[in-house]
């Protein structure tokens, strides 16, 4: 099975199902190898990266002002930011959270109306849709890699 690793707070919305998409820079027409993941469940692997604060406030602010620049559903994102916000080591850091079913990739323009969610937009160039999420209990610590990484078989 393949893992992929995301910075939190974003893979704790992924497997909420409050970040329907997780934007990349990559798609079939640059990695063809990727074909064969869609309509497959993959990990999500949260990141060690910390949560930065600018980021949570800058989500929060988005989403009472302009909910469609963030990519978020918004009732469920804002209560888990504002939790975050008040403890910044609430989340998970360095470990895989569960998988999700993912979809085809769609370009970021047809679903955020030419907008971007964060400063990062040479990464966000494609919506891969993630789906059906099902959490580990507890998530399971370990190291991963940056894009698509094969998750070991037996992990704990």
């Amino acid at each position: 099975m393949k893992a992929l690793t995301v910075y939190q707070p974003w893979a704790t919305l992924i497997m909420e199902g409050l970040k329907p998409f997780e934007f990349r820079g990559w798609d079939f027409s640059t990695r063809p190898n990727l074909r064969g993941l869609i309509d497959q469940r993959i990990v999500i692997h949260a990141s060690v990266r910390t949560v930065r604060p600018a980021e949570i406030v800058d989500l929060q602010e988005r989403l009472t002002t302009d909910p469609r620049s963030t990519g978020l559903v918004v009732g469920g994102s804002l209560d888990i930011l504002d939790k975050l916000w008040r403890d910044p080591k609430l989340l998970p850091l360095g470990a895989a959270l569960g998988t999700v079913v993912l979809g085809k990739p769609i370009r970021a323009t047809e679903i955020k109306h030419g907008t971007v969610d964060s400063d990062r937009a040479d990464h966000q160039t494609f919506g891969w849709p993630v789906s059906e999420p099902v959490r580990f209990e507890p998530p399971r610590p370990m190291r991963g890699a940056q894009g698509f990484w094969n998750f070991p078989e037996g992990a704990p």
